[in-house]
């Protein structure tokens, strides 16, 4: 398998625009990196970290789409249309995991062969991904070798561009409103519509693109999950409490009674939903109660 490297010029700026922003605003950051591979080695190095135009917060960074694709016709005209790039993003000071919604992000990059992935913490600890999407889809996470030590001072330049570059998101308590506004995507989609009546939700959207926008009978599962996904998400950087997630919970397994669902949403003990939360699939929080009455008819 290939080796990558990064040096320690590049690996220190993503820490930096990482610690900057977290810094300033307790939020994360995004971007993106040129992969190119080293003459006669069988190595790719991996340099030009940069930020473009995203709205952040404590959860989530979306990136510019006009910006991001002037960012790939720049790099194409300096290096050659084969260029290969790494999106990366920073999960400020929580663990550095990979998320539903930063699998989901990794699903966009499919059209090329391969892809590779970062997602580090201002602790400097990451994870490092490589996707082959052709001829069948599989990936590894794997070391990322970093040439050199890294800096601790944030560099008064770095301070500059991320404020130039970032605008915080706005976050909106309404109760029975819509929750809208999902961390690291670049797809900009609402599919719950405006009938999905759960607690809060962001100004602006950026959803799941494979959920159907009204729920039914018989796709509880799927809508339960990307639910479940995104409170999940909001409790762990802090913009959903956790009496407020509860509530949610409840009017999530409501709408599932009024359709005739059989699927339900377990609550976590206050206690253990952070733990949870960063640990289970959304998958994990559901139970079908048809099953459940089986078993409990067979015993």
């Amino acid at each position: 398998m290939a080796t990558f490297t990064i040096g320690k010029k590049d690996w220190n700026k993503i820490i930096n625009y990482a610690r900057a922003r977290y810094t300033s605003e307790k939020d994360e950051i995004g971007g993106m990196a040129v992969v190119n591979p080293v003459p006669n080695e069988d190595t790719y190095l991996i340099s030009h970290p940069t930020i473009l135009k995203q709205e952040t917060s404590g959860g989530n960074c979306v990136l510019d789409k006009e910006a991001l694709a002037a960012y790939y016709v720049d790099m194409a005209l300096k290096h050659g249309n084969d260029v290969q790039f790494m999106w990366w993003h920073s999960h400020g000071n929580m663990g550095a995991f990979w998320s539903g919604t930063d699998t989901r992000t990794m699903d966009e990059y499919a059209s090329g062969a391969w892809s590779v992935f970062l997602v580090v913490n201002i602790k400097e600890e990451y994870k490092f991904r490589i996707m082959a999407w052709k001829p069948q889809q599989m990936y590894i996470d794997t070391d990322l070798e970093i040439l050199g030590v890294t800096e601790k001072k944030i560099p008064n330049s770095i301070t500059k561009e991320v404020e130039e570059q970032c605008s915080t998101r706005v976050w909106s308590t309404v109760k029975s409103g819509k929750l809208n506004g999902k961390q690291t995507s670049l797809l900009d989609t609402n599919v719950y519509g405006d009938d999905f009546g759960i607690y809060g939700g962001y100004n602006g959207y950026n959803e799941y693109p494979h959920v159907g926008d009204t729920l039914t009978k018989y796709n509880g599962r799927s809508w339960a999950c990307s639910a479940v996904d995104e409170l999940n998400d909001h409790y762990m950087d802090g913009t959903l409490q956790y009496k407020d997630y509860v509530e949610a919970i409840s009017d999530l397994n409501g709408e599932l009674v009024k359709v005739k669902s059989t699927i339900r949403v377990h609550c976590e003990s206050e206690g253990m939903l952070f733990h949870a939360a960063q640990h289970k699939y959304p998958y994990q929080f559901l139970e079908d109660i048809a099953v459940k009455e089986t078993q409990w008819q067979l015993t």
